[in-house]
């Protein structure tokens, strides 16, 4: 009985201990296996393609990365070049709602005109009929303008001109 009891207590032991060498030897082998890089019924040809093949994985890693850096670096000039652009936008929102304070203070008529608004480059409206800018593109004009640009014209002034192309 003696014996047996201290088998009960060996046995388990043993067990844990030849399992603990086993998977050793089991890990082993496949470090040395794959540290040399030739599986079991591989040829050289195909172990030299598979290193060639592991190396331009890391040359393309290598080029994603440094290409993923650039286009952070890029991204992150185009944000600061975003936020500039906002801040220029603000001080002109700014200065146009200025300006647009001050010409509603200043006293205006309602509307004047001049003579031949077709073929006038002095020409007024009435507020917020047109813009500036849209007049200055037929101010710039050398010489009297086409129907077209009179019938642009007109449509930008008051409805009361009747704008007519004059013969020379």
């Amino acid at each position: 009985m003696n014996l047996f009891g201290a088998a009960r207590r060996f046995v388990p032991v043993m067990l844990l201990l030849v399992s603990f060498v086993v998977l050793t030897f089991i890990k082993l082998g496949s470090t040395v296996q794959s540290s040399s890089h030739i599986p079991l019924g591989v040829s050289v040809e195909e172990q030299r393609l598979q290193e060639q093949k592991q190396e331009m994985r890391l040359q393309v890693l290598a080029s994603f990365k440094k290409l993923q850096a650039h286009y952070e670096e890029k991204h992150k000039k185009q944000q600061e070049e975003i936020t500039s652009l906002g801040a220029k936008l603000q001080q002109l929102y700014q200065i146009n709602r200025t300006l647009q304070e001050q010409m509603a203070a200043r006293p205006t008529s309602d509307s004047t005109t001049t003579s031949d608004p077709c073929h006038s480059t002095n020409v007024t409206l009435r507020r917020g009929l047109a813009s500036p800018g849209d007049l200055l593109k037929y101010a710039k004009k050398a010489g009297p303008p086409t129907d077209e640009e009179c019938q642009q014209l007109q449509s930008l002034l008051t409805p009361t001109y009747n704008c007519t192309r004059m013969e020379r």
